[in-house]
């Protein structure tokens, strides 16, 4: 069963970087509509967050991809991709113009200095885009978006999120799916697994929690049951500024 838990604080967690005019119209965007919730998906490496995004999409969830846009940030001819090539060497960029990822992956994953030199190109980059297409949806009356962001709680955007939905599977098991679906060493695996904090303390912080070590099944049937208290709270979504959170409380308490 997805493990659900109180979340923290009475007005929400979000208090986006760009300043968004909702935050001080009572909880309504730029033209008075109303501003969507915006769910925090997130999971260590191969725990099944990108299957739970694929379900929620299915279901006609609007969902951003983290990765998709960090893709796009480094795309050829960006000014992230020349940073990249002058941080870590012109031979990481092809003759196509695009960017070596495999071995870019092994110099920051080896060395963790580096890789927080590139996430400090890419990630502005990435907020940039992601709030973009946030302001895009909200235009559209969405009353809930889901951010699919690896790097959550290592980047801080937990901070700026209304509610944090965490996948979470056995580190072995991880391993496994990862050795399996990208044809990496054990060592490999491992430095990728290492490159992210510990899941114990994101399964503390989250306010839903659901455990992928069984089949596609249940891990539907988990996506399905966080997804209606999402739903609920999006559509309850109070007008008072930063309170977003008070309707998924109220969905919990009603589902107990």
């Amino acid at each position: 069963m997805t493990d659900r838990k109180r979340t923290t604080g009475t007005g929400g967690r979000r208090g986006r970087s760009r300043g968004r005019a909702a935050d001080v119209q009572g909880g309504r965007g730029p033209g008075g509509e109303r501003a969507p919730l915006v769910a925090g998906l997130t999971g260590n490496v191969a725990a099944g967050k990108s299957a739970v995004a694929a379900l929620w999409r299915d279901a006609g969830v609007p969902v951003a991809s983290a990765d998709e846009f960090a893709r796009r940030a480094v795309e050829p001819g960006s000014a992230a991709l020349a940073r990249i090539a002058g941080m870590f060497g012109a031979d990481l960029v092809g003759e196509d113009g695009a960017l070596d990822r495999a071995a870019l992956r092994r110099i920051v994953f080896a060395d963790p200095g580096a890789r927080r030199r590139l996430e400090s190109v890419v990630h502005p980059v990435v907020r940039t885009l992601r709030d973009e297409w946030t302001e895009m949806r909200e235009a559209e009356g969405a009353a809930l978006v889901v951010w699919e962001v690896p790097l959550l709680y290592e980047t801080g955007m937990d901070a700026e999120v209304d509610v944090v939905v965490f996948v979470d599977a056995p580190a072995d098991l991880r391993r496994r799916r990862l050795m399996e679906s990208r044809g990496l060493a054990r060592e490999e695996a491992q430095a990728v697994m290492d490159a992210q904090a510990p899941a114990a303390d994101k399964r503390r912080r989250a306010d839903f929690v659901m455990d992928n070590g069984g089949s596609r099944e249940a891990l539907a049937a988990r996506a399905a049951e966080a997804l209606e208290g999402l739903r609920a709270a999006g559509r309850e979504r109070p007008r008072t500024a930063r309170a977003s959170a008070h309707g998924l409380r109220r969905a919990r308490r009603e589902s107990r």
